[in-house]
């Protein structure tokens, strides 16, 4: 028996003008559970299995994506992928709504259908979450999937227009989509598909300083994002990192208000690293003009709670932030779906 997990990008190789590439798994197993136990192991996952699934036959591709094997787990199990906070569980139930496109998944959670006694029309909301790949960072997207396709019988629907951009937090966002004309007789839509602006990075970039007492800036370059760590400064009773980024020439465009900065991280280390303190976004002040970031944190003068007296001698600070950026239309196509 053999497994492997094969990354299509490796660091340091990434253009910003390339696609979000979705990572691709390669794996060889004779039972579901010998399949997924695997699985858990490369990915991080913590995904259980009922005793009586475990020694079921499990016939997949032989290289697929993150998703797609999580869907093969789904339909071999015949369980409900669920998927919370970017943590895949196979749960009891109806296998899930979704459609694949690469690293991202687009999932179905309801339609709720009313009738407007004003207009005399039908209303219904579709609710749709997206997940992506956990070590890949969305800075923005569309705020409503697009419909560019829908195959319904006897009627005429229509789907209500994007009404802009949003910035997601964490690794899923809800999008809904709202649309007219729905018959209340009709059982299924027999094809919707949908795309979707996103803005996303392949990983996220770490960037390390190791003297934090100096007094000029520190630079550091990964993929083509520069950091400048600038040196402390103290401000009455504070005392305040800040450090300075610069994305490359092709990098999105954001609105002044989209400030997609504020999910980086700034950690401290101790110099014997038994203690790791994490900036909480409440000492921070984040500025975007293009592709350059101001982000300044502040604390008590005499330094976060753990730093004797305020002597940073010694201690390291790591930087968090998304690699280049680039913007990407998904795809998803949905068939036979039932309506209530």
């Amino acid at each position: 028996m053999r497994f492997a997990i094969v990354l299509l990008l490796l660091s340091g190789l990434v253009s910003a003008a390339e696609p979000v590439k979705p990572m691709m798994i390669e794996l060889k197993a004779n039972t579901l559970g010998e399949a997924v136990a695997e699985f858990n192991k490369l990915t991080g996952t913590a995904i259980s299995l009922p005793d009586e699934k475990k020694n079921l036959a499990f016939q997949h591709e032989a290289t697929t994506t993150y998703w797609k094997m999580l869907s093969s787990f789904e339909l071999a199990s015949q369980m409900r992928l669920n998927v919370a906070n970017g943590k895949p569980t196979l749960v009891r139930g109806a296998p899930s709504i979704a459609s694949v496109d690469n690293a991202f998944r687009l999932e179905l959670k309801k339609v709720n259908s009313r009738r407007d006694f004003d207009t005399i029309r039908s209303e219904t909301e579709w609710t749709f979450e997206l997940h992506w790949e956990p070590k890949i960072p969305v800075l923005m997207m569309d705020a409503e999937p697009i419909v560019t396709k829908a195959m319904v019988k006897d009627a005429k629907v229509e789907f209500a227009k994007p009404t802009g951009k949003l910035l997601p937090r964490g690794l899923s966002q809800t999008l809904v989509l709202k649309s007219t004309g729905l018959p209340r007789t009709l059982t299924q839509v027999d094809e919707l598909q949908l795309s979707l602006d996103v803005v996303a990075a392949q990983n996220w970039l770490s960037f390390d300083f190791a003297d934090l007492t100096k007094t000029t800036d520190s630079k550091a370059e990964l993929e083509g994002v520069t950091v400048l760590c600038h040196p402390l400064k103290s401000r009455e009773k504070r005392t305040e990192f800040s450090l300075s980024l610069t994305y490359p020439k092709d990098h999105p465009e954001f609105e002044s208000f989209q400030q997609w900065a504020v999910e980086n991280r700034l950690q401290l280390v101790s110099p014997d690293r038994a203690k790791v303190i994490d900036c909480h976004p409440d000492d921070s002040s984040v500025d975007t003009d293009g592709r350059n970031v101001r982000a300044v944190y502040s604390f008590p003068k005499n330094g976060p709670r753990g730093v004797d007296g305020g002597d940073w001698k010694g201690w390291k600070l790591n930087y968090r932030t998304p690699g280049p950026m680039v913007t990407q239309k998904l795809k998803f196509t949905f068939k036979d779906l039932p309506l209530p």
